[in-house]
């Protein structure tokens, strides 16, 4: 009398691949698909993600792998504030580069043309600097941190040196009318947000 099929596994140490999908209740129904993100979606979260620094991402996926946070709603809520404190020391390095390549001793202004065509890379490096930070935290959405950026590169640009052709400061009347414009819509956002409301306005104002 032959053995069954599986008593033979058994007896050489193999065991028989269980026929997938079944099981002692029958069987198992596939998981239904992830729901795909819309475009629209997408694009929120790039806008978010780009104005972070490379250790924010890192700290931010390390917490949403650990915590499990795999829905869109859980991965925005882990997202971090932009760190302006990492914006504040760049934007002061370049602008410092400015001084930098100005002429130490010389006859005449130090902030006449000579001067500026010597500094003039360094100085189109802070604009592109600032530019590209300006458009990166206003596309994140968080007006309070797009307020206090504002405040940090108006101290800055205060401190940027004032060459002596019109012509050559024009650049930076033009950045301050785009920060106010920007610190202006920060407000406005911000009174009209429901759950901070003018309140969280007035106190970011005071600090």
């Amino acid at each position: 009398m032959s053995l069954p099929h599986e008593a033979v596994g058994e007896m050489l140490g193999k065991r028989e691949r269980p026929k997938q999908g079944a099981g002692p209740a029958g069987p198992v129904a596939p998981l239904p698909p992830a729901a795909l993100l819309t475009d629209a979606a997408i694009e929120r979260l790039r806008q978010l993600l780009n104005a972070l620094t490379a250790a924010q991402l890192a700290d931010m996926l390390v917490n949403a792998l650990q915590f499990g946070a795999l829905t869109e709603g859980g991965l925005l809520g882990s997202i971090s504030v932009p760190d302006l404190r990492a914006v504040g020391k760049e934007l002061g390095t370049v602008n410092c580069a400015i001084t930098r390549w100005m002429p130490n001793s010389r006859w005449g202004s130090s902030t006449d043309t000579y001067a500026y065509r010597r500094a003039s890379s360094a100085v189109a490096a802070f604009k592109r600097l600032l530019s590209s930070h300006a458009k990166a935290v206003e596309a994140s959405g968080h007006w309070p941190s797009v307020f206090r950026f504002c405040d940090l590169v108006f101290k800055e640009l205060n401190t940027t040196i004032t060459w002596d052709s019109p012509s050559h400061k024009t650049w930076q009347t033009r950045t301050a009318k785009m920060l106010d414009g920007l610190t202006l819509k920060a407000a406005k956002a911000m009174t009209n947000e429901p759950t901070t409301g003018v309140e969280a306005f007035e106190t970011l104002v005071k600090e």
